[in-house]
């Protein structure tokens, strides 16, 4: 809850670029600056939206300059993509999109039908 600790109840016009860049730098003092990274992208979607609403007119945090991360890439096997999908075929087709568009969790899932199916 790291977006209503810092932004509070401000409201969506008086949020400047600073504000992001405050955030950013706070988050990753705290130890989580790809999660930092992750709350500004999803604070820019959140502020495409109001922008369509009339809420704001402009975008304050598009361009900003997002923490450093190495490269965290991980090639997954045909054989675990086969599971996944195998295990998540009785469950819902929204949960099996988001399930192969979150590549992260996509181990835990993978070991959970290793164990029940594959």
């Amino acid at each position: 809850m790291w977006f209503i600790t810092f932004f509070g109840r401000t409201a969506p016009a008086k949020l400047e670029t600073t504000h992001g860049c405050q955030f950013l730098d706070d988050r990753a003092k705290a130890g989580a600056p790809i999660g930092a990274n992750k709350d500004m992208a999803l604070m820019s979607t959140m502020c495409n939206h109001w922008i369509r609403w009339g809420l704001i007119k402009t975008n304050p945090f598009v361009g900003m300059m997002q923490n450093k991360s190495a490269k965290d890439v991980r090639a997954i096997e045909r054989h675990q993509v086969l599971c996944i999908y195998i295990w998540s075929l009785p469950h819902d087709q929204a949960f099996l999109t988001i399930l192969l568009d979150a590549g992260h969790s996509a181990r835990r899932y993978y070991n959970e039908a290793r164990e029940s199916r594959c």
